[in-house]
């Protein structure tokens, strides 16, 4: 590793522990405040404001004396939720009842927001209702007409449907308005080879396909219309190319079959029509019912979908019994779902209800528990809740799981800084030097130094900064 590319990961790490202890601080600086005024009702937007403002907060001590944490538990950090372990049990019927009057209500309260209107949309599509979906989403686009999901979603109903033009148009429409994705490519070209478009299809997709580089969908898409346009030499290449990229699909191995029997490659024929015999045919869905909810697991995602969707407009209305009501509905249905669990976190930070907040925090990380940034997240809800010492722990048990990363050391030394325990960060900062011997790492251990009086041990750390940048 170079000392510049080195300095330039530690400096980001730095950053980064820098401002989560410093959001620790101001949010034990909130709790503070708390106890002093008692002031309890702060309005949602008003406290994401602060939590995410680019200004940077007073750094004070972030150790919380007993008079303080007794008085924030008591008063501002009981617990009020507890979240599912397992998916209850229901009928398609019920769950899909369910849907429709969560979509309703939602378009109901806001007929004027797209994304209403988009939920209200998927459910139709799901429903197999696809005619009023297509004019909802019309009704999408011409609400929001930058939006290229509206586009794309149309598209593929119109494509289920058998209206290739009107595929086409749409997604003709979407370009037009400066919208360009390999998903766009992806439908324009399948809508094109839909309708007997050969040639436009191929330019779109192996144009798309060499652009993204990486597409197995859009390479496995261009071996099909050179099959079909009877270049099979080109259509073995790029269909070998898809399952490089990890298309290994029966249809893909069928259409290989078929390209090197055409180019006399009988040995290769035989190989992949091996392969293709593997897979058990599936039963055939007409087009026209891709989008029913057919399972009771298609039934409850459809409603953790609309559920999500909806608490994130209920929430941007200042709506906190719907929002909370919805996003508890959703994990109820996938308990393990981390977006939701993350949206739900973040919800109740904004509420200031930390003892909440905590107990989402410590789901996430028993799920992810290799992301840094949760066990940091976790330990700033500990803080607000008067736990300092969970706090630590929620960072030690980060450095316990990823044992040669500097970052978890890196915020380890920053906390105890912060809560001016500088012998202590020491120890996590000579760490950081011995994994990742960059400047910032250097200066780190430097400020530890100083900290502690010893302005020796201080300079002769930045005399190996001064060394490494000679030798640069």
């Amino acid at each position: 590793m170079s000392q510049s590319t080195a300095s330039s990961r530690v400096s980001i790490l730095l950053a980064l522990c820098a401002i989560v202890v410093a959001s620790l601080s101001a949010m034990y600086s909130w709790s503070s405040r708390v106890v002093e005024s008692e002031v309890s009702d702060v309005a949602p937007q008003a406290v994401r404001a602060e939590t995410t403002s680019e200004a940077q907060p007073d750094l004070g001590s972030l150790a919380l004396n007993t008079e303080q944490t007794q008085t924030i538990e008591r008063d501002q950090q009981r617990a009020t939720i507890r979240l599912p372990v397992a998916i209850p049990p229901a009928d398609i019927e019920t769950l899909e009842a369910e849907a429709k009057f969560m979509a309703e209500r939602l378009l109901q309260d806001m007929p004027e927001e797209p994304i209403a209107v988009h939920v209200s949309a998927m459910l139709n599509a799901k429903l197999h209702n696809t005619e009023l979906a297509i004019e909802q989403w019309k009704k999408c686009i011409e609400m929001s007409p930058r939006t290229e999901q509206y586009y794309v979603n149309l598209a593929s109903v119109a494509l289920d449907r058998g209206q290739s033009e009107l595929a086409i148009e749409t997604l003709m429409q979407a370009q037009t308005m400066g919208l360009y994705s390999p998903d766009i490519a992806h439908h324009l070209g399948l809508a094109h080879m839909n309708a007997g478009n050969n040639q436009e299809a191929l330019e779109i997709l192996e144009g798309a396909a060499k652009e993204e580089g990486q597409s197995g969908a859009l390479w496995f898409l261009v071996g099909q219309v050179k099959l079909r346009a009877g270049d099979s030499a080109g259509a073995e290449e790029a269909l070998r190319r898809a399952v490089d990229l990890g298309v290994k699909t029966r249809q893909v191995y069928f259409n290989l079959f078929s390209a090197c029997m055409r180019n006399g490659n009988r040995e290769d024929a035989a190989e992949f029509r091996t392969l293709y015999e593997s897979f058990k045919p599936k039963k055939r869905i007409e087009p026209s019912m891709r989008f029913e909810a057919s399972t009771t697991a298609d039934a409850r995602s459809l409603i953790a979908f609309i559920a999500a969707e909806a608490a994130m407009l209920y929430d941007r209305r200042g709506s906190v019994r719907d929002t909370e009501h919805l996003l508890l509905r959703s994990l109820a249905l996938s308990p393990v779902d981390l977006n939701v669990l993350s949206n739900l976190a973040d919800f109740l930070s904004a509420q200031q209800r930390f003892a909440d907040e905590r107990i989402v925090r410590e789901r996430i990380v028993s799920l992810n528990s290799q992301q840094l940034l949760d066990y940091l997240l976790l330990a700033k809800a500990e803080v607000a809740c008067g736990n300092p010492e969970a706090a630590e722990a929620a960072i030690k048990l980060a450095i316990a799981l990823g044992p040669t990363s500097p970052t978890s050391y890196i915020a380890m030394a920053e906390f105890l800084v912060e809560q001016k325990r500088a012998p202590e960060a020491e120890w996590y900062a000579r760490r950081v030097v011995e994994l990742d011997r960059s400047p910032e790492a250097y200066r780190l251990l430097a400020r530890v130094h100083r900290l502690q009086g010893d302005e020796a041990a201080a300079q002769s750390a930045e005399a190996e900064i001064s060394q490494m940048q000679e030798r640069e």
